[in-house]
Formats: structure tokens, C-alpha cells, sequence
């Protein structure tokens, strides 16, 4: 799969040339995004028109990006990444460069890195998405323990830490809802029971099987929830009573970049409140800017149980978290 990736990537950006020459010569920012093709094509329209300069972009998953990033650093140089989670861009710190944008007094205290290496530009809740066709009203879960119920065995879609970075957040986030350690862990072996030890390696699929039918409730990200149920009316989601957490999409400078100007510029045009704001409308992100509100078709994040995500414990216990969680996963099925 990734060297089809890759091999795909050359294709639409080479030509007759090589990477590097397209990089350099052809284009005035090379993105990687890891947002949707709708919503980078958005950011590309928009900023194309305002700045009269030209941008080539790389699409793929957060965790397919950094990969690209680092795999091209030398032959396709990216200038900025976007759409990958916090965590992730954590963990990868060595291949950013720090910037202080323009705008960063105007983004929310939490969503963005102490070394300004990464900034957050949406804000986006874990919520539990269900079928209604399917469940009946009453059994609607409520709190992140009510996926425990022997009902919904083998009915539970959650994506695999250990591939996905948005289900890593949804575990740290399920972990840390506990004080002691231990407990967090003993509510994941039983969650891991109840799912009968399955996960999906591609978080997208979450939405779809949950309104095929084929698991009765999902694990998600709001925006994956939101965007899907515009088309499809038998979905449902829920934000738990019992905390969730609101983890940032950021956007970083690559270090290994070669237009460090014009990537500056993209940077405070995506954080500007002009931007978010249409974002915002257009795409039902939850903005980072102070001065702009979350879409009205979600519910107001006052109204939402939001707890504080620890940043520094996800990273700094990042192998430890994932090599526990693979260490349950190998023992059920012994």
C-alpha cells in the first residue's frame, strides 16, 4: 500500500522531471494534508486566490503523511503538514520547525504546542456514534462505561491505536478518565472483552459499518460523525456524560522544507478568522480562533462534558501505552 502511495504521489507530481525539480520549480508550497480531499482543496482554492501563489499537495492519512514526509524529505520536500493529530505530530517533533504565527494570541490556551511546533486549527470531541435502525432509545449509551453492556458484544467499531492516531487519543483518552492507572487498564481489558478483540485499521470505515449495520455503535472523531450523518439520517452520536477530550488537528512547518516564507504565510491564512470561520460553515469544524464560534448545527462546547487531554503523558508513555495495549489484544486470543 505505501509504495502505491508513494508511486502515486510521483506520478501526479513529476512528469518529466524529478521531484525535487517539481518541488523547487513548479510549485510555491508543497503541502501534505491528512484532512480530507474536500477540505485541503478548500485551503488551497482560498489561499491560491489571496496569495497569487501555487501549491502542490500530497493527501493521506496523518500517520501517511509523516511516513511520506520523512521517506521524500530529500526528493520531495514538503513545506507544511496539516490535518494530523497533536499526538502524533508530538511524536515526531524532530522533523518540524518551531514558528510563532502571526495569529497565535488569537488561538485557544491548550491547542498548541509549548515549543511551537505544532498548532492546533480545529478542535475535535470523541464521541460514540450509533445506529437507530438498529438500537432502540432506551440502550442509546450515555457514558464511555456503558460500552461495557454484555449487549452490545462484538458490536463495538473502534479504530486500532497502534495503526490509527485518532484511536490512540480515544485510548489515552479512555485511560486517563481513572486517577489510578490500574483501573484505566482493567476498564480497557474489559472494553477489549466486549469488543471481542477486533478494531479497524482504517477509522474512516467507523461511520459506514456502524450505519450498514454491521456494528451497532462506533467510536469516533465528531467530524467524521458529522459529516456522515449529513447524508445518512439512521446515524446517531452521543458526547459521554463521563468526559470526553477535544483533541487538535495541527499544522506544522517541516523543517526539511523549501519555500519557509510562503509556508508562513499558509500558516497564519489557515489560523486566520476568516478561514476558520468558513471552515467552520462549510466543513462543521469547531475553530481554535477566540473570535470565532463553533458551528451552530453542533452542540455548543459549554454543553459538552470536555475534559483536559495530557499531551505530555500521550507522548512520553507513547510505546508504553501501545505495546500493553497489543500485549491484551495477543492474550485473548491465547
Amino acid at each position: 500500500m505505501k509504495r502505491f502511495f508513494i508511486l502515486l504521489m510521483i506520478l501526479l507530481l513529476v512528469g518529466c522531471k524529478n521531484e525535487e525539480e517539481v518541488a523547487q520549480e513548479e510549485a510555491d508550497l508543497i503541502l501534505y494534508s491528512g484532512h480530507s480531499e474536500e477540505l485541503t482543496n478548500f485551503y488551497v482554492k482560498e489561499f491560491q486566490e489571496q496569495s497569487q501563489l501555487t501549491v502542490k499537495t500530497v493527501l493521506g492519512s496523518g500517520n501517511e503523511m509523516i511516513d511520506a514526509a520523512k521517506t521524500n524529505k530529500d526528493t520531495l520536500p514538503g513545506d507544511v503538514i496539516i490535518g494530523v493529530g497533536s499526538d502524533t505530530l508530538d511524536l515526531n517533533h524532530e522533523m518540524l520547525a518551531p514558528y510563532t504565527s502571526e495569529t497565535l494570541d488569537k488561538i485557544d490556551d491548550g491547542y498548541d504546542d509549548l515549543d511551537k511546533n505544532w498548532i492546533g486549527d480545529f478542535k475535535i470531541p470523541m464521541v460514540i456514534i450509533y445506529n437507530k435502525q438498529i438500537m432502540s432509545e432506551k440502550d442509546i449509551p450515555t457514558t464511555w462505561d456503558d460500552l461495557l453492556n454484555e449487549k452490545f458484544k462484538g458490536q463495538i467499531a473502534m479504530g486500532e491505536p497502534t495503526v490509527s492516531g485518532s484511536a490512540y487519543t480515544q485510548l489515552v483518552t479512555l485511560l486517563r478518565r481513572f486517577k489510578e492507572e490500574n483501573m484505566g487498564w482493567d476498564f480497557i481489558e474489559d472494553l477489549l472483552v466486549n469488543m471481542e478483540g477486533e478494531t479497524l485499521e482504517n477509522t474512516l470505515d467507523i461511520p459506514l459499518k456502524v450505519h450498514e449495520g454491521e456494528y451497532m455503535l462506533g467510536v469516533t472523531l465528531e467530524s467524521y460523525a458529522y459529516e456522515y450523518l449529513q447524508q445518512n439520517n439512521n446515524l446517531g452520536f452521543v458526547y459521554p456524560d463521563d468526559g470526553t477530550t477535544a483533541r487538535p488537528s495541527g499544522v506544522a512547518l517541516l523543517k526539511d522544507g523549501h519555500h519557509l516564507e510562503n509556508a508562513e504565510k499558509f500558516i497564519d491564512f489557515i489560523l486566520s478568522a476568516k478561514a476558520q470561520q468558513a471552515v467552520a460553515e462549510n466543513f462543521y469544524r469547531r475553530p481554535t480562533h477566540v473570535e470565532v464560534g463553533d458551528p451552530s448545527e453542533l452542540t455548543p462546547s459549554e454543553e459538552i462534558s470536555l475534559v483536559e487531554y495530557d499531551y505530555q503523558w500521550s507522548t512520553t508513555y507513547h510505546a508504553q501505552i501501545l505495546e500493553k495495549w497489543a500485549d491484551m489484544k495477543e492474550s485473548m486470543g491465547d
